[in-house]
């Protein structure tokens, strides 16, 4: 399949990446809205680094801006995969002199991912249509990780993209394993099932099912 190329128009920047800037962090501002309605989407909360008028020198160290999944709810059956949505809107913009139906071309390597790569319907070429996905699109048919500012990112236990977090021994999100409380000893399971012939009468004192410890 032989790939075509969409002039390429002005996308917005990619701030999250991590870095030094001189200055120092303001306040964390509101939640973006979420970039989808269901199926998973993203919003973004960001902060400015302010500059400081002080003779010793500070720097804003960190993330400018952290992302977490927003409307996890499932979409309905009947509902086009978001690539697919997003193909389709380019149906009715010219392309070298015609119109063609776009669908998703997934055929690419790992580092385009995050691309909006869409083939014409019929035809054996296909076309980046956009640098960048819409935030929130998988990165991949059957991935967990989502398309943010058009690189691909992994959520952590914590819901944020890229927070590394995992669920710790202790089933402790982010943690070290040093909350677990270890129980041992010899156990026994006493069942209150009789015999069909028996009649047998329990008192409100009678424990039944419950695990003892020896």
């Amino acid at each position: 399949c032989v790939r075509c190329q969409r002039r390429a128009e002005p996308q917005q920047e990619f701030r999250a990446e991590q870095g030094e800037m001189q200055g120092s962090w303001g306040a964390w501002g509101t939640w973006s809205t979420c970039s989808r309605t269901c199926g998973r989407g993203v919003q973004e909360q960001s902060r400015p680094c302010l500059p400081v008028y002080s003779p010793s020198i500070s720097f804003c160290t960190g993330e400018h801006a952290h992302y977490r999944i927003c409307n996890s709810n499932a979409c309905p059956p009947s509902s086009k995969h978001i690539r697919a949505v997003q193909c389709s809107s380019y149906n009715n913009r010219p392309f070298m002199g015609r119109l063609y139906e776009w669908e998703p071309f997934n055929e690419v390597p790992v580092d385009q991912h995050c691309e909006l790569n869409c083939r014409a319907v019929g035809f054996r070429f296909y076309v980046q249509q956009s640098e960048r996905v819409i935030d929130g699109t998988p990165c991949g048919q059957n991935d967990t990780s989502l398309c943010v500012g058009g690189k691909c990112s992994s959520p952590g236990c914590d819901h944020y993209l890229g927070s590394g977090k995992v669920m710790d021994k202790c089933g402790v999100c982010g943690g070290d394993n040093a909350t677990c409380r270890r129980i041992s000893g010899i156990y026994s399971f006493i069942s209150c099932r009789a015999p069909p012939s028996s009649k047998l009468k329990t008192s409100p004192s009678t424990t039944c099912g419950i695990m003892f410890e020896i």
